[in-house]
């Protein structure tokens, strides 16, 4: 799954994560601490969003879709993660595996959804990466690069979701208050 059509993401810097030597070697020297902290969490980002700023954060979906593969039957999510000033903080793309079945409300955050129905998962992150969205820049009112990451949530050994997320540059000046 990439990020494409009118949220297509070229990206100038990708950080594989299952390389650990790569990673050890080469996060530190390449990621921004504060970056760090919010693309390492593996908790509910969304908590960590509300711890940051104090706030309720919301979410916006745009958009949500069914396919069939040859092999299994996914549905795609496309989100916003917004602030109580309705500030964008997150694009977020879900695709999901529907084989597990798991029927999680889509009107919140899979972080919170995960956790009110105490689904006990693994994350496993696949790559951090730095780049660029004409799109995106207008939706979060910033020119310039953004941090993305992507990851994979497991339920019973199995993948649940397949995530991307960019982060609004503003995310980071949460640190500051």
């Amino acid at each position: 799954m990439n990020i494409k059509g009118k949220y297509k993401l070229f990206k100038s810097f990708i950080l594989h994560l299952h390389n650990s030597d790569y990673r050890k070697n080469h996060l530190n020297s390449c990621i921004p601490k504060e970056w760090q902290l919010l693309l390492i969490s593996d908790g509910s980002f969304t908590q960590t969003l509300t711890s940051l700023t104090g706030k309720q954060i919301y979410i916006d979906q745009l958009r949500r879709y069914t396919y069939e593969s040859i092999n299994d039957v996914h549905r795609i999510r496309d989100i916003w993660l917004k602030d109580h000033k309705s500030n964008k903080l997150i694009f977020a793309k879900s695709l999901w595996f529907l084989s597990l079945n798991i029927d999680l409300p889509t009107t919140q955050p899979i972080g919170k959804s995960l956790i009110l129905y105490q689904k006990d998962i693994y994350r496993d992150i696949h790559e951090f990466y730095y780049g660029y969205c004409t799109y995106l820049e207008s939706k979060f009112h910033y020119k310039g690069p953004v941090w993305g990451r992507k990851y994979t949530i497991y339920y019973k050994q199995e993948p649940l979701t397949t995530l991307q997320e960019v982060f609004a540059p503003i995310v980071v000046t949460c640190f500051d208050k």
